[in-house]
């Protein structure tokens, strides 16, 4: 019988308490040690919160890395990426990140050098990636169904999806950015994916809407926010961007406030030989544009095939599950393809550059 991997996690915020916590408590051959907050109030409500299961929590990151772990799951505000990798790689731990994987190509590298130093399993967690519509559809790709990819129009849109306006999630200086970020890591991740290692960007562009926000506009899917947070909003809230390399193009739309009857994902595939169309919603949204994942086919201008799949928050639950799988599966030495660091080098560079090529909108 293998041994259990111990795991600890950096950070108690939504997706801890609400995805990583019941995940990780029924994943075989793991076992969930300790956490990293470094808030004193929120750290003692979680150790009173969850004191039956004998978790141990640590105000210090020093002595969390020391709590007899062998991998850190890093799902704090996004400015702290990078620092806390590298501490853990350093010590040898392995490390799976939330996104973004850090905030520039000189964090990433850092990170990507920490784990080389640390003879340590670095991963980024691009969960979608393990949806199983997007599974599909790499399938769909790689069986060469539509001939190759030469083009992409991609995006995620909420009708009213700020996450907790006022918090680090809206406030540059803690979160980088905002809705490129927070929803184009992931769109992004997919897109380049899909691609393939040939799609080399020669041209970038980024338009960005910056807009003042009301509390009314934050998203649903976030409790217990405090009345008195300041509502600071100075990253955007809405982006088109396009990337052109040279014989393909990628066009994307984001949006934390769209003007659009519900939350809808969408990626429109097209290849040499034909066409994909996936329309879904990534993440925990329940206001859904559509009620059903769709995945339709055209070969030649004929439609060939719809494949309709169930997106709810099983489906999210489902992605993260076996991304957590991948991730043990590396910890314990085994070879898993899905996603690599290279990965997280190109995301981190690519959405970089667009910054470095943004133009503003009006709000």
């Amino acid at each position: 019988m293998s041994r259990l991997i111990n795991i600890g996690i950096a950070g108690t915020g939504w997706i801890v308490e609400k995805v990583y916590i019941p995940i990780l408590s029924r994943l075989d051959g793991t076992n969930l040690v300790s956490f990293y907050e470094p808030i004193e109030d929120r750290k003692k409500q979680m150790e009173n919160q969850y004191r039956h299961r004998g978790y141990r929590f640590f105000g210090n990151y020093d002595d969390f890395l020391q709590s007899n772990i062998d991998c850190v799951i890093v799902a704090t505000p996004n400015y702290t990426h990078q620092e806390l990798s590298v501490k853990a790689l350093e010590k040898g731990l392995d490390v799976l990140c939330e996104k973004p994987a850090a905030l520039s190509e000189k964090e990433i590298n850092c990170v990507i050098e920490a784990a080389q130093k640390g003879n340590a399993v670095y991963m980024p967690g691009f969960v979608n990636r393990f949806r199983h519509d997007v599974k599909t559809v790499k399938e769909l790709i790689d069986s060469q169904k539509i001939g190759e990819v030469i083009d992409i129009q991609a995006g995620w849109l909420r009708k009213g999806g700020i996450p907790r306006l006022g918090s680090w999630f809206t406030k540059k200086e803690l979160a980088g950015g905002g809705v490129l970020f927070d929803l184009g890591s992931h769109i992004l991740d997919i897109c380049l994916m899909m691609f393939g290692t040939s799609f080399q960007e020669k041209e970038v562009t980024l338009k960005s809407v910056y807009k003042k926000e009301s509390q009314r506009n934050s998203a649903t899917w976030f409790e217990n926010r405090k009345s008195n947070d300041h509502l600071i909003m100075d990253v955007e809230s809405t982006v088109f961007a396009t990337v052109k390399a040279q014989c393909q193009c990628l066009r994307i739309a984001l949006s934390w406030n769209a003007p659009v009857a519900g939350d809808c994902t969408y990626f429109y595939i097209n290849g040499t030989k034909g066409k994909i169309a996936l329309r879904t919603l990534f993440g925990y949204s329940t206001n859904k544009l559509w009620d059903d994942s769709s995945i339709s086919v055209m070969i030649d201008g004929q439609p060939e095939e719809k494949i309709l799949k169930e997106h709810s928050a099983k489906c999210a639950d489902d992605a993260f599950y076996h991304m957590l799988l991948c991730f043990i599966d590396k910890v314990k030495g085994n070879v898993r393809k899905e996603v690599c660091a290279e990965d997280a080098v190109r995301n981190v560079c690519l959405i970089e550059d667009l910054y470095k090529n943004e133009r503003g909108l009006d709000g």
